[in-house]
């Protein structure tokens, strides 16, 4: 073989092999062919730098401006139904005893003790110790818890109860019953249906628990708050309201009368509130409960941007349109609102979480501003004013 013609096949070889990189090279990541061409990496870097300042010299207001709440009515009022809350008192048998005598004699002398307890001694009213006695010779004698109760003659088979002093009451309560009389009479006592009675106060029946539901919305924009009521009362009793587990109320009401008292922010909650009704006697019918609850303004987001002449000069000229774009959080709720730019007002009602529109002909040289007032509770990732 010739040496000139093993030149030309190597120079064809090589013209393939490069035609080959070449496609390689086209169908190559742009990444990749950046890489093996070894093109200037910070030259992109710049560029991208400067795209970014460019989109930033294009916005004239960019704000993330969170949560917008509404507030249908600056009023809230709660009602609570009538209630009835009064002193209940029962007459309940304390504690019984089975029958018995009592006899005293020469070579006698039978007496008789009777123990009872009581859970609550002090909230018993109106003790008092009643028997029969078939059987009557003698003076009787009764001691109750060491002091003497009763001393003298029965005459009838059913006496008169014996009252008992409340203060003589104890937890644990013992009854003495003697017979005594003169050396040759003839003493004996048959008891039977002995029985210690009082009267037990329902205190159920002395108070009344009611909620009422505060939301989210209302709870952080309470700016006062009052509790209405109108008790009509017996006996002049103390009231006591609580509300949530505070006290905010402890008096003699004005019956008869409109009564307020201020509430305090802490007091109430977000979400159940429960308020209890409580009186210590008598009886209270309390009509017409009301919490009110005053809000403050519905909040409204206004920001200023501002338009320079030159500017403004292509916006006339239709060389530069502004673009007012809001996005919202995508919840799948309706977004409702009330847009005002320059005092030209726009409604916005939709589900979609973006909102654009060309605002270019209500702009103004200089100073330009946006109202947003929600018609609805408003969660808002991003507003943005740019040059398009």
């Amino acid at each position: 073989m010739k040496k000139g013609q093993t030149g030309d096949r190597a120079a064809a070889l090589i013209g393939i092999m490069l035609v080959i990189f070449i496609f390689y090279v086209l169908f190559l990541p742009p990444e990749e062919r950046t890489k093996l061409l070894g093109e200037d990496q910070e030259k992109i870097k710049i560029g991208e730098q400067a795209k970014e300042i460019e989109n930033t010299q294009n916005l004239l207001l960019s704000d993330t401006i969170g949560r917008l709440s509404y507030i249908e009515e600056t009023e809230q009022n709660h009602y609570i139904p009538n209630i009835i809350v009064m002193e209940s008192k029962n007459a309940q048998v304390l504690a019984t005893e089975n029958t018995f005598k009592l006899k005293k004699g020469l070579f006698t002398d039978k007496t008789k003790k009777m123990i009872f307890t009581l859970k609550q001694p002090e909230k018993i009213e109106n003790p008092i110790l009643s028997f029969q006695a078939p059987t009557r010779k003698g003076t009787l004698r009764i001691v109750f818890n060491s002091i003497p109760l009763f001393e003298g003659e029965i005459q009838t088979q059913n006496p008169e109860p014996i009252k008992i002093p409340k203060e003589l009451l104890k937890t644990t309560n013992t009854i003495e019953f003697y017979v005594i009389g003169g050396f040759f009479q003839k003493k004996e006592y048959v008891l039977t249906n002995v029985k210690v009675i009082g009267d037990i106060t329902e205190t159920a029946k002395q108070k009344s628990r009611n909620t009422f539901k505060i939301t989210k919305t209302e709870y952080e924009n309470i700016k006062d708050s009052y509790l209405y009521f109108n008790p009509y009362c017996t006996k002049e009793p103390t009231l006591t309201i609580t509300l949530n587990g505070r006290k905010i109320y402890e008096a003699t009401p004005i019956s008869n009368s409109l009564n307020r008292q201020e509430l305090f922010t802490d007091e109430l909650k977000e979400g159940k509130n429960i308020i209890l009704f409580e009186i210590d006697k008598g009886k209270c019918s309390i009509e017409r409960i009301k919490i009110k609850n005053t809000l403050k303004p519905v909040k409204t987001y206004l920001n200023y941007f501002n338009v320079n002449e030159d500017l403004y000069d292509k916006i006339l000229s239709k060389d530069a349109h502004i673009i007012l774009k809001i996005e919202f959080v995508d919840d799948g709720k309706t977004k409702e609102a009330e847009i005002n730019v320059n005092g030209i007002k726009d409604i916005i009602n939709q589900k979609d979480p973006e909102y654009e529109k060309d605002i270019s002909k209500i702009i103004k040289e200089g100073n330009n501003y946006i109202k947003i007032k929600p018609k609805t509770e408003l969660d808002i990732n991003k507003l943005e004013i740019r040059i398009e």
